[in-house]
C-alpha cells in the first residue's frame, strides 16, 4: 500500500483533469476536495473518486468549464443550478452564495439542482465556519438505501452537516449519512479485500451480508438506527431533492439535490461571546465523567481532525487497487507519475508502475 503526501496526490490528481479539459480552477478546487477527504481520513470520498469522475467527464455526465447558474433569488433564498459540472464547484459557490446572503438578512438558505457529486459534504459548512457563521448542508443522493422494513434501493444517502465555529477550540463538525455506511466506504472495503460489519447492508434477496461485492450485485445499504435514520432520509428526500426540483427516490436528475444554509452568529448574539461558549461546551464535554472502558470524551469532527494532522505528517495511505487504478489512468494521459507537476517531491512511497 503506497502512503503519499497530499501535495504529491493534489498534483496528480490535478494532472489528471487538465488532460482531460478541465479548468485550472476546476482542476484545483476537484482535487483540493478530494485529497482533503483523504486527509480527514474519509476515503470514501477522496482520490478514489477520480475514476468516477473520469468516467463521468468521458460520458459528457460532467460538463467542464460551465458554472453555476441563479435560476431563482428571493431575500435570503436563492436556487442554483450546477449546469452539471463538477460538484465541488456548485457546492462551494451555493455555500458561499448562503454566507453573503446572511450578511445581509442574518441567513441564508441556497438550493442546489443539476448538479454532480458534491464529495464529502462536510466539506461545505466548514467554508461558513471560517467565516464566523454557523453552517449546515444536506444532499439527496441517487437510490441506493433500503427504507425501513424494505430490500429495495429507494433512498440516497442523503448525508447531513453542520459546523459549528468555536474560540480556541477547533469548529464542532458533524458529518453524516443518513444510512449505516456511505457508498464509498462498501467501495474502500471492496477495493481492501475486506468484509463488512453485519448490518450495513442487504444483499437483492433482503438477506443480511458482510460482503461488499453484494452491494454491487443488486443490493442496498440500510438505514443507520432503523426508523430513526429513515425518518431522517425522507425528510432530505422532500428537502434536498424535492423543494431543490432535484426529484426524489429513484427519480433524481444529476447525483445530487441539496440544501445550504449559512446563519450569521450576529443576529443572535456576538460571535466572540458565543465561540467563547461553544469553547466551554466543549471543554465540559471532554471533563464530563467516563465510563471505565473509555479513555477521552471527543466531541463531533475531532476524530477526523486528529486524523488530518496525523496524515499531514505521516501521508495518506491509498489501497493498492485505487492507486493501480490512477496509475493507469496517469498513463493514458502520458503523465508521469514520478513528476506529475511542480510538487512531485511529496512522494514517500510510490509503488513501480
Amino acid at each position: 500500500m503506497p502512503v503519499l503526501q497530499a501535495e504529491y496526490l493534489k498534483s496528480v490528481s490535478e494532472q489528471i483533469f487538465l488532460r482531460l479539459g478541465a479548468s485550472e480552477d476546476e482542476s484545483r478546487v476537484v482535487s483540493e476536495h478530494l485529497v482533503n477527504s483523504n486527509l480527514f481520513g474519509v476515503d470514501s470520498h477522496g482520490v478514489i473518486r477520480i475514476m468516477e469522475y473520469v468516467k463521468g467527464i468521458r460520458e459528457s455526465t460532467i460538463r467542464l468549464r460551465v458554472q453555476p447558474k441563479t435560476l431563482k433569488e428571493l431575500g435570503c433564498t436563492v436556487m442554483i443550478s450546477g449546469e452539471f459540472g463538477f460538484g465541488q464547484i456548485t457546492g462551494m459557490r451555493a455555500m458561499r452564495i448562503a454566507i453573503e446572503k446572511a450578511k445581509e438578512f442574518g441567513a441564508g438558505i441556497v438550493g442546489v439542482r443539476n448538479c454532480n457529486h458534491l464529495g464529502r459534504i462536510g466539506e461545505y459548512p466548514m467554508i461558513a465556519a471560517q467565516s464566523d457563521m454557523i453552517g449546515a448542508a444536506i444532499a439527496k443522493g441517487p437510490a441506493i438505501v433500503a427504507p425501513y422494513g424494505g430490500k429495495s434501493r429507494m433512498l440516497g444517502a442523503n448525508p447531513i452537516s453542520f459546523a459549528i465555529p468555536a474560540n480556541k477550540e477547533k469548529p464542532i463538525l458533524v458529518d453524516f449519512s443518513t444510512c449505516t455506511a456511505a457508498e464509498g466506504k462498501l467501495r474502500v472495503r471492496r477495493a481492501k479485500g475486506e468484509k463488512i460489519p453485519a448490518g450495513w447492508i442487504i444483499d437483492k434477496d433482503g438477506r443480511s451480508s458482510t460482503d461488499p461485492s453484494d452491494f454491487y450485485k443488486g443490493g442496498s445499504i440500510l438505514p443507520f438506527g432503523e426508523h430513526k435514520g429513515y425518518a431522517l432520509s425522507v425528510m432530505i428526500e422532500a428537502l434536498g431533492g424535492l423543494l431543490t426540483g432535484a426529484g426524489s427516490l429513484t427519480k433524481i436528475v444529476g447525483v445530487n439535490g441539496a440544501l445550504m444554509l449559512a446563519l450569521n452568529i450576529e443576529s443572535f448574539s456576538t460571535i466572540s461571546e458565543f465561540k467563547s461558549e461553544v469553547d466551554e461546551l466543549i471543554r465540559e464535554l471532554r471533563a464530563s465523567p467516563r465510563a471505565k472502558e473509555n479513555d477521552e470524551i471527543l466531541v463531533p469532527g475531532e476524530v477526523e481532525s486528529r486524523e488530518y494532522d496525523k496524515r499531514i505528517r505521516q501521508g495518506i495511505p491509498i489501497d493498492d487497487p485505487t492507486w493501480l487504478e490512477i496509475a493507469g489512468i496517469a498513463a493514458d494521459l502520458k503523465i508521469d507519475l514520478k513528476d506529475p507537476g511542480a510538487k512531485a517531491q511529496g512522494v514517500r512511497s510510490v509503488p513501480a508502475s
